[in-house]
């Protein structure tokens, strides 16, 4: 769950009395708030467009986050180093055996390898 989420419940649950979410001890700052806050929410303010108040719902939400200073990736780095050390060693008499014992993989994946690269 976001950070962000067990916030909103709590929040949620002691505007409106909602009984189906269990607030346990809701941090300092919603108790003190309980259900003096009107329905509309905290500080009401008008945006004039969607994308202001998109942008200002994210910086509530995320103002405690970090944000990334790299992008974030799902691809596995390339580890071609590695990949060309491996050919070079079969090419030098290395078995297959040997090559895949020494970086923790096996005989099947660096035959692989080594075809890819052999190409």
């Amino acid at each position: 769950m976001k950070r962000w989420a067990d916030r909103f419940i709590t929040v949620r649950a002691s505007l409106y009395g909602d009984s189906s979410v269990e607030t346990e001890n809701p941090p300092q700052e919603f108790q003190e708030v309980g259900n003096r806050v009107a329905p509309t929410g905290f500080q009401h303010i008008s945006l004039p467009s969607l994308k202001g108040s998109v942008s200002r719902l994210l910086r509530i939400l995320y103002s405690d986050s970090s944000l990334n200073t790299t992008p974030v990736s799902y691809l596995k780095e390339e580890k071609t180093d590695r990949n060309q050390s491996m050919l070079d060693r079969h090419k030098h008499g290395d078995t297959l055996a040997e090559i895949a014992h020494d970086y923790g993989i096996s005989v099947a994946r660096v035959h692989q390898i080594i075809s890819k690269l052999a190409d």
